[in-house]
């Protein structure tokens, strides 16, 4: 089947109110860039062939999880509804009281308010150790830097031979794979990855400081060498030729457009965990990718100090 025929095939569906015209896009680019893959393996027909079904396979997929979702978010909706209407009071004091703590204390059911403060001491629990040694001390001037970065390698399956770090970094773990369980469990839109550790955020001056070009190279770089991974969301896949440097190319237009009130940094928007090494050890960029704390006087993102988004004093 011609790329031609398939955009008609999806053309097709998308007037008989079958596929949304986004969703039609998405099946389209995901199709032609599983083609690309497979082509490398298998003969042309047998490319598109498997392309097609894989793409059927995600689609399928995605559409049973969001329905999920949206079964989830409205059994919690009619639950908070019905608490609502149960207040003595009636259903505005019902509502406030389902946001905060009920002044009447006449609410037979929990508050947003309280769920988060105990939900958050859950998760706090598991990592209260690491926290704790990890944290500044000494009014702010020292912070144990070199164990953090083995928390960070011990979370990319690297053996530091530091038992505090692989504490931490196991607590770390436990509580990302526990919150990640409650808010899907509650109806939240987030899909689970094994290749997922810790955020990662790039600082806009830091891309300016080197330049954007320099930047970008660096990245391709890394992941040709296999020390980066660049998801492509919409294969599952890590992001190969063109399609690699399309994604880090976009995620530098975002990192560089962001233009944050008070501290001007990114995230980088795609998953980038870092492949093992032929000795099988795990190798990061050699780029620094740590964000620095410190405020600055100018947006970093646009680097002026007369940016709209940035306050004329620093609070």
């Amino acid at each position: 089947m011609k790329d031609l025929d398939i955009k008609k095939c999806l053309d097709g569906r998308v007037e008989a109110g079958l596929l949304s015209r986004e969703a039609a896009e998405k099946a389209l680019r995901t199709i032609r860039d599983l083609e690309q893959r497979y082509a490398e393996t298998m003969s042309q027909d047998a490319a598109i062939s498997a392309a097609i079904a894989e793409t059927a396979r995600i689609m399928k997929a995605e559409a049973m999880r969001q329905k999920t979702i949206t079964a989830k978010q409205i059994l919690a909706s009619t639950r908070a509804l019905e608490d609502q209407a149960s207040h003595p009071d009636g259903v505005v004091a019902g509502g406030m009281a389902k946001l905060a703590r009920d002044m009447r204390g006449k609410a037979t059911y929990s508050n947003v308010e309280a769920r988060q403060e105990v939900v958050l001491g859950q998760i706090m629990r598991r990592m209260a150790d690491g926290l704790n040694s990890y944290r500044s001390k000494a009014a702010g001037m020292v912070q144990n830097a070199a164990g953090m970065r083995n928390v960070i390698r011990e979370l990319h399956g690297t053996s530091t031979n530091d038992a505090e770090a692989a504490s931490f970094a196991k607590s770390w773990r436990e509580a990302s794979e526990f919150a990640a369980d409650r808010y899907i469990g509650a109806g939240g839109d987030l899909v689970k990855r094994d290749d997922w550790r810790h955020p990662q955020v790039t600082d806009a001056r830091r891309v300016r400081q080197i330049g954007r070009e320099a930047w970008t190279e660096h990245l391709i770089q890394a992941a040709e060498r296999g020390d980066l991974q660049v998801i492509d969301f919409d294969t599952g896949a890590p992001a190969t030729g063109l399609k690699l440097a399309t994604i880090i190319k976009t995620a530098g237009d975002n990192i560089l457009s962001s233009c944050h009130p008070r501290r001007a940094r990114a995230v980088l928007t795609v998953d980038t965990t870092s492949a093992a090494s032929s000795n099988g050890r795990t190798r990061t960029p050699s780029w620094p990718t740590t964000t620095s704390s410190a405020r600055a006087t100018t947006c970093s993102a646009c680097w002026s100090g007369t940016c709209r988004a940035w306050p004329a004093t620093s609070p």
